[in-house]
């Protein structure tokens, strides 16, 4: 899951992020089998928020 790191942005500049975004996207779904949840930024970059093992772990608590 992809998730944009602010909620104050306007649609034009949610959408201009993922399209900023998409090669970083794009690589990250590449390298990391699912699920994670990551995040984009307004500039487009990319971060691993929560990677599988992390998810796995939270759901097993």
């Amino acid at each position: 899951m992809f998730t944009l790191a602010r909620q104050d942005l306007t649609a034009k500049q949610m959408s201009e992020a993922f399209l900023k975004g998409i090669v970083l996207i794009q690589e990250l779904v590449r390298k990391h089998p699912g699920p994670f949840i990551a995040k984009i930024y307004g500039d487009g970059h990319v971060e691993m928020w929560k990677d599988t093992q992390t998810l796995l772990k939270e759901l097993q608590q």
